[in-house]
């Protein structure tokens, strides 16, 4: 895994992005990009109140963790499902 994947997927666990996994064409040659399928990654509610308010990622993330711990569901619609 390379520090941009795990970056991508810190910020997905906190909160801050989705990412929409794409699987590769079958047969896709290693090095024909064409072929090969992107994964789209979008900003979320918490990403955006990071970066308007130049709070870290994590801080969001425990922020969400709180208001789940006091009121019992997340702010975010619908955390990461796969795992690392």
């Amino acid at each position: 895994m390379n520090i941009a994947t795990e970056i991508i997927y810190e910020l997905e666990v906190e909160g801050c992005c989705e990412v929409e996994y794409v699987e590769s064409a079958a047969g896709a040659a290693e090095g024909d990009a064409a072929a090969q399928a992107s994964d789209k990654v979008s900003p979320c509610v918490l990403g955006h109140i990071a970066s308007y308010y130049y709070l870290s990622y994590r801080s969001v993330g425990l922020f969400d963790r709180m208001y789940v711990q006091y009121v019992g569901r997340s702010c975010v619609a619908h955390p990461p499902t796969h795992s690392r």
